[in-house]
C-alpha cells in the first residue's frame, strides 16, 4: 500500500509524462509523404535518407528525418504540409565514402 508521499510522488510523475513528449513512430524514409520528402530534396539536393519518424504531438504531425548530405549529418523537422521548422547540423558524418 502506497502512502500519501508515495502517492504525491507517483502523481507528478504522471502528471509530467506529457511534458516529456512521445518518441516518434519509425517509418521507412520512402514512406514519407509526398510534401515533406519534396521539401527535404528541395532544400538538400544531393541528400541521402538515413531514417524517418513520425511524431503526433497533440494531433499536430511532423517528421523528423535524418540525412546525410555532402559529407555531414543532420537532423531535420517537418511538418506534414512540408514546412522546414528545424534543421540540425549534427557534423561531419564519419561513415560517409566519399
Amino acid at each position: 500500500m502506497l502512502n500519501s508521499a508515495s502517492s504525491s510522488r507517483w502523481l507528478l510523475v504522471l502528471a509530467a509524462l506529457p511534458l516529456l513528449g512521445h518518441a516518434g513512430d519509425d517509418i521507412p524514409v520512402d514512406a514519407l509523404p509526398t510534401p515533406v520528402a519534396e521539401a527535404i530534396q528541395a532544400r538538400f539536393p544531393e541528400g541521402e535518407l538515413l531514417v524517418a519518424e513520425r511524431e503526433d504531438n497533440e494531433g499536430h504531425i511532423a517528421y523528423e528525418v535524418e540525412l546525410r548530405s555532402n559529407g555531414r549529418r543532420y537532423e531535420v523537422d517537418v511538418s506534414a504540409s512540408g514546412q522546414i521548422f528545424d534543421i540540425d547540423d549534427e557534423g561531419e558524418d564519419r561513415g560517409a565514402t566519399s
